[in-house]
């Protein structure tokens, strides 16, 4: 008989040893197994104790990004956080859609993260406007981190750690990266906190010429007129 834990001259388990017994001892059940007939899987299994890699889903029930702005002046004023960094998010199924206990970060360690709080349920078609702030209160419904105006990445994961990301491309001042009609993305000239989504361009260099049309055509000042 040949011991699993014979050990090297050096005291500890010998790696060595360990795997030729293992070896002997498979191929012994190999010729016994194959004397009485019994099928053996072309591969047997190995463990291995490296954590489980995070589950990557393409959706969670219908979750999707409707908006996100980095680079913020005037599309929302917070009281408290002034123009701050946002992301929306949408509820495009046909049923209301419970995500207590989701969380959302910038990192797929989520940590830090903002952690949705028990009840927080969407309806079909509802919007949830989330401020993004680097050090938000504590209390405070805003998740703990910027989003870049370089580009970045949000991740979500709900109660069984399912994990989904919505990439945001760089965005220039008061563009948003928002979700048309037909579930594409695109840029948008007016970016709209809380509500539907306007018109949404293709690239970003038409959306600045749009964001220049309507900056144009409001009225910056008005002059009374002559009396008389």
């Amino acid at each position: 008989m040949i011991s699993l834990f014979a050990k090297g001259s050096s005291g500890k388990p010998g790696s060595r040893l360990r795997n030729a017994a293992v070896a002997l001892l498979a191929a012994s059940f190999t010729v016994f197994a194959c004397g009485c007939g019994i099928d053996l899987p072309s591969q047997l299994p190995v463990s291995s104790n490296a954590p489980a890699a995070p589950v990557e889903s393409a959706s969670l029930s219908g979750f999707v990004l409707n908006e996100a702005v980095s680079v913020n002046s005037r599309s929302h004023n917070d009281a408290v956080y002034g123009s701050a960094d946002w992301a929306e998010f949408k509820n495009v199924s046909s049923t209301a859609l419970d995500i207590s206990g989701w969380r959302i970060g910038d990192k797929p360690a989520m940590r830090p993260c903002l952690t949705f709080p028990e009840g927080t349920v969407l309806e079909p078609g509802e919007l949830l406007t989330v401020l993004c702030v680097s050090e938000p209160n504590e209390g405070d419904f805003a998740a703990p981190f910027g989003i870049s105006r370089t580009g970045d990445r949000i991740y979500v994961s709900d109660k069984a750690e399912r994990l989904v990301t919505f990439d945001v491309p760089a965005l220039t001042m008061d563009i948003s990266w928002a979700r048309a009609d037909d579930g594409s993305y695109g840029y948008c000239a007016s970016p709209t906190f809380g509500q539907e989504n306007s018109a949404v361009y293709p690239t970003l260099d038409e959306a600045a010429a749009g964001a220049g049309t309507a900056d144009a055509l409001r009225i910056s000042e008005l002059m009374p007129g002559k009396e008389g």
